[in-house]
């Protein structure tokens, strides 16, 4: 009897938590960031946070100290499904400093933010748009990187301000991966950094880090492909879609070892399957994402009898090369 009536309470607490929605099932919070934006032909600040457990579409508010006094700026904002939000404004005076907060309403729930101060200063003068994508790499190119969790030693932020000073203009994030495990720290780093860096003044783009699957199967190839696009399709739409300040989603091509023993690879996948699970990708994800692109160390594991552009609806991916220290890794 004891046992049947702890089984009848186990099961009741279960079927109430899971009619709770993820608001209310944990107290929400939400993290608050401010930053002066590099901007033409106005200076710009950028306010942004993500709200935990994530809420779609909650009301975001913020709000200047004036005299001591909270006072509602108008500024207005809703959080994408992913629980992030970013709202964008007028620097009105230089040399001033002001101290803001945020307020999130998440159904009949408030959560206020911790205030955070910043003084406007004067940087140096833009005068035309493209002052803003300074010829700062090598070879007099644009100067990016890509960023993943391996950025962010202990957890911590990264400095995208510093980074924007070094010279750098565009970032590629890791957004989205083959295995569930490393996909949800890409999402978890991907909220803290997207913003962050669109905020310092530095251009987004995004990649899909992929690990081909164990078989010879052309059909089972092209599912897989399909399915790890689809990943890549909601991830973007998590995000609200792109932004003025966004680069294409990328396609992270960088290994084709299918199998491995004692850290050692014991089986490639055949090159014409590997063009095939590209193809495939490439091809679905290009109506939702405009131009792909394919980030590799190297594309000779790739064939090319038939251009990937043919089985795209849209002009062809273009290919991007990037410093990795090891093929395989993230």
């Amino acid at each position: 009897m004891i046992r049947a009536r702890s089984l009848f309470f186990a099961a009741c607490l279960a079927l109430l938590s899971s009619l709770l929605s993820p608001a209310d099932a944990a107290a929400p919070s939400s993290s608050f960031y401010l930053v002066q934006t590099p901007a033409f032909p106005e200076y710009k600040v950028t306010f942004h946070g993500v709200i935990k457990p994530k809420v779609k579409n909650a009301v975001v508010r913020i709000d200047v100290k004036l005299n001591d006094v909270w006072v509602d700026t108008k500024l207005r904002t809703r959080s994408t499904s992913s629980g992030a939000w970013k709202v964008q404004a007028r620097a009105t005076a230089l040399e001033s400093k002001a101290t803001y907060r945020a307020r999130v309403t998440i159904g009949n729930k408030l959560v206020t933010t911790k205030s955070r101060n910043l003084k406007i200063e004067v940087a140096p003068q833009i005068s035309t748009p493209d002052q803003l994508i300074a010829l700062t790499g090598p070879g007099g190119r644009i100067h990016g990187t890509d960023v993943s969790r391996w950025q962010h030693p202990g957890d911590k932020p990264i400095d995208f301000v510093k980074m924007y000073n070094a010279g750098i203009r565009f970032v590629m994030i890791k957004a989205s991966d083959t295995r569930d495990d490393a996909d949800a720290l890409a999402l978890k780093y991907l909220l803290m950094d997207r913003n962050a860096a669109q905020a310092a003044g530095i251009y987004t783009g995004y990649y899909h880090y992929t690990i081909l699957p164990n078989t010879n199967d052309r059909d089972a190839v092209i599912r897989d492909a399909q399915a790890q696009a689809q990943k890549a399709i909601w991830r973007l739409s998590s995000l609200g879609g792109y932004t003025e300040k966004d680069l294409p989603y990328a396609l992270d091509l960088e290994y084709n070892c299918i199998a491995t023993s004692n850290g050692r690879c014991v089986k490639y996948a055949q090159r014409s399957l590997v063009t095939l699970w590209a193809e495939t990708w490439l091809a679905t994800v290009a109506p939702w994402m405009s131009i792909p692109l394919i980030r590799s160390a190297s594309l000779t594991a790739i064939a090319t009898p038939s251009p990937v552009a043919e089985v795209l609806p849209r002009d062809p991916p273009r290919t991007i090369g990037f410093p990795v220290t090891t093929p395989g890794t993230e």
